[in-house]
């Protein structure tokens, strides 16, 4: 049943202390750092104005996405939310404008309910329909990043990082030429250098040798050394996905235990969505007034990842 399923399972303490662990945060520490991020937000006029409303869940995320580190966190807050001005992926945040729904119907895109046993988010891109002049690629990428920044702000749950599982069975080569280098760009600068969660796979499967030709020729330039290694195309079918995630969180189209079917979990996120249209419409579609930014060398123009005053971090002791 949509309306009780749950699109994130909640972890347990002993799993968020885990993963808290993991990134070296004590629960005190991660709540100074969440001031001392909220204090930082607070003076940085050039930001929208939404920045001041942002939940604490959000910055955790940040937070520990960043291992612990303040100046990375204050790094990556700055360019989410510079990025709005740079790249087409934030022009129309409408979920209710026909090139959403259309993707909802032709394509699943979803995050799955549990995370994977590495305490990674795992999210499926699977196209549906055959015919390229339906698929609307633009519109694909932004559902991906619209869950995505739902999802962290979203306080049940925080993870290490995230695993994209692609399904290329019913792509053609009429789809492949649909990419654009420019998008591919930018959702590769988000995916690695903006947003929280560390990239720790991502893998196509189904993939004919054409579609591996061009996805290493699109995918790889823009990607660095370390992720490299975690790019992963396969001819062979959603058995490949065992050996980056478990099947345990895994829907039953492809193996797993996850009750939910992936057409399921992609109308739910798109009902959350919608239901949050608002707030796509206000806070999220908000820009950065680069006349109020005090440190000019750190802007977009001058470098796409920018630094960030220097901060010593407050440490608590317990």
């Amino acid at each position: 049943n949509r309306k009780t399923m749950k699109l994130m399972e909640a972890l347990t303490p002993e799993q968020e202390d885990s993963i808290l662990a993991e990134v070296g945060y004590s629960r005190k520490q991660l709540e100074a750092d969440v001031v001392q991020l909220r204090e930082w937000l607070a003076e940085q006029h050039h930001l929208p104005p939404s920045r001041l409303k942002e939940k604490d869940c959000f910055l955790k995320t940040y937070l520990t996405g960043c291992k612990g580190s303040i100046e990375s966190a204050k790094r990556k807050l700055d360019a989410y939310y510079t990025y709005r001005n740079c790249s087409e992926i934030f022009d129309n945040r409408d979920p209710l404008h026909a090139d959403y729904q259309r993707v909802n119907e032709l394509m699943n895109v979803c995050l799955l309910p549990k995370l994977s046993k590495s305490k990674d988010l795992v999210l499926v891109n699977m196209p549906l329909d055959e015919d390229p002049k339906k698929y609307q690629y633009l519109y694909n990428m932004r559902r991906i990043i619209q869950i995505i920044e739902m999802k962290m702000r979203m306080p049940e749950v925080i993870a290490n990082g995230i695993c994209y599982i692609i399904d290329t069975k019913h792509f053609t080569p009429g789809h492949v030429v649909l990419f654009t280098p420019t998008i591919v760009r930018d959702m590769l600068h988000l995916v690695q250098k903006i947003l929280p969660y560390r990239m720790k796979a991502l893998v196509f499967v189904n993939a004919p040798t054409y579609m591996e030709i061009a996805l290493n020729n699109l995918i790889k330039p823009f990607m660095s050394t370390k992720m490299k290694d975690r790019f992963h195309v396969f001819s062979g079918g959603h058995e490949e996905f065992y050996k980056f995630v478990d099947r345990s969180v895994l829907p039953k189209e492809f193996g797993g235990d996850e009750p939910a079917t992936l057409s399921e979990l992609t109308k739910a996120w798109a009902e959350k969505e919608v239901s949050e249209r608002d707030w796509f419409l206000g806070d999220l579609s908000e820009r950065t007034d680069e006349s109020k930014r005090v440190n000019l060398e750190y802007s977009m123009s001058s470098d796409p990842i920018f630094g960030v005053h220097g901060t010593l971090k407050k440490l608590v002791i317990d």
